[in-house]
């Protein structure tokens, strides 16, 4: 029974002794410690190399090789199933060989494992050598090089929160890739005309005899009326516009990135507020379009910690507690993007005890986490701020507004853009005057500038608590009015 015709060993004669021998340690690093019969079996063929002959490739000889076994119905099985496992493996060092050799593809793999894991010291080296790999005279595949290096410095200007850079970046990539499509459109049409007059005469009709069209035709007309729906929609919101894209975001037969159907979701959530005739339900239907959508970014179970963070405060927000422990319980051990998975779940756990009312235990929960990133940094620091209010604690409240004003003059003023410091702020600032607040007038006064401003970040709870604080001054009044005249 003859191995040397398999595809396994056909793919194994095509490498070099050189590149055998790179595969075995492949394949020792890529398996660890694990799986002794593949690498055993891998070195047997190894050692048939170059010619791999019949009287060495047999299953027979495999077996005893492998085995040390005669071959039985048991090990036949066995032998198939490691070929095609050395088969998988032998393809994993195509793929590593070929990207290691192919900047875009070596570029795109750097940046983005530092980018999801949020070492992003690691995303500016690679940036940098982007940009010498552009100027040294000697790149291949330029125009894709450099778009690809125009999306990532989009990327880090957008996760820096500078919205002034990401303009005027935006604006470069736009008159660049005008003159790319013109430049591609222009190769297509001189190829085109070349071929055309290579055929002369013949007319379409008897070229179309003699060819088939046996490749895969896609126009990409429904993507494009998908990507201008969305600019539609930002220059003129309407809710014609806004329920085709709230179903496309999820439509799996559109050929649309994550991204794509990412940013889409983020800017329907900006304008639910100016659609008109926005159903009251909105906010909720729209959650669910982004749960499903978070469904696709899945890769073999992994979530990637900015789409499970979305799905986990989305979640809080509506109330869904118990939702929210069950999605946590199911991805953990499978998030990345994070470097302390743990320290992040503590994080998620405190917020959770402070969606339950259960604020001491939760303050007590947050105070023993750190800060990884500028999003923990600042989630912890204002979450510590509504726990002191909740509790009522009016010095440990002041401590942590303090450490919250401390970090956004420092640190934070440089790590968020200034209108995203003015409106976490304006939270600390609506906060403190609910605190120490008595009157009723005040209170009115608080209530309608909050309505008043469009931009307010936590609208929702912070009008919740305007409300509470009026319920507490109608029971005091009440029980005062209750016990009469001492």
């Amino acid at each position: 029974m003859s191995l040397h015709k398999s595809v396994t060993n056909t793919i194994l004669k095509k490498f070099s002794a050189e590149e055998l021998e790179s595969l075995s340690r492949f394949l020792h690093f890529s398996l660890g410690e694990k799986n002794e019969p593949l690498k055993k079996a891998y070195a047997y063929l190894q050692s048939a190399a170059p010619s791999f002959p019949p009287s060495l490739c047999n299953k027979e000889a495999f077996s005893k090789a492998v085995f040390g076994k005669k071959l039985n119905s048991k090990y036949d099985k066995e032998i198939n199933r490691i070929m095609s496992e050395i088969k998988a493996e032998a393809e994993k060092y195509i793929v590593y060989r070929f990207a290691i050799h192919t900047p875009l593809a070596a570029f795109a793999a750097r940046f983005n494992w530092y980018f999801n894991k949020n070492m992003l010291s690691g995303t500016d080296k690679v940036l940098k050598e982007m940009e010498e790999e552009l100027l040294s005279g000697k790149a291949t595949e330029i125009p894709e090089l450099y778009k690809q290096y125009l999306d990532y410095k989009i990327n880090r200007s957008q996760h820096n929160g500078d919205t002034a850079l990401t303009y005027f970046m935006f604006g470069h990539q736009l008159n660049f890739l005008k003159n790319k499509d013109a430049i591609i459109n222009i190769h297509t049409q001189t190829g085109f005309a070349n071929v055309q007059r290579i055929l002369g005469k013949n007319s379409i009709e008897e070229i179309k005899k003699k060819v088939r069209n046996d490749y895969l035709k896609l126009d990409f007309s429904n993507e494009l009326a998908y990507h201008k729906a969305v600019y539609d929609f930002l220059k003129a919101p309407t809710l014609e516009l806004y329920d085709y894209l709230k179903e496309k975001i999820t439509d799996t037969t559109l050929l649309l990135e994550y991204m794509d159907r990412y940013n889409t979701s983020i800017i329907l959530s900006n304008n639910i507020h100016v659609v008109s005739g926005t159903r009251e339900a909105e906010p909720e239907k729209l959650y669910l379009a982004k749960v499903n959508l978070d469904l696709l970014r899945k890769n073999k179970g992994i979530v990637y910690f900015t789409a499970i963070d979305t799905y986990f405060n989305t979640l809080l927000s509506l109330q869904m507690t118990q939702e929210a422990k069950a999605t946590l319980k199911k991805h953990k051990g499978i998030i990345i993007g994070i470097e302390d998975e743990d320290n992040y779940l503590t994080i998620c756990q405190a917020k959770i005890l402070n969606a339950e009312q259960k604020y001491a235990e939760a303050l007590y929960l947050i105070n023993q986490c750190h800060y990884e990133n500028k999003h923990q940094q600042s989630s912890i620091l204002r979450l510590k701020v509504v726990l002191a209010y909740e509790m009522k604690e009016v010095r440990l409240f002041e401590a942590y507004v303090n450490n919250l004003r401390k970090f956004f003059s420092t640190k934070g003023k440089k790590l968020f853009s200034e209108p995203t410091v003015k409106q976490y702020l304006a939270v600390v600032k609506y906060l403190a005057r609910l605190l120490s607040e008595s009157k009723q007038a005040a209170l009115l006064s608080i209530k309608q500038e909050m309505l008043a401003d469009v931009n307010l970040y936590d609208k929702k709870y912070l009008l919740e608590k305007v409300d509470e604080k009026f319920k507490d001054m109608a029971l005091s009044r009440k029980r005062h009015k209750d016990q009469g005249p001492s």
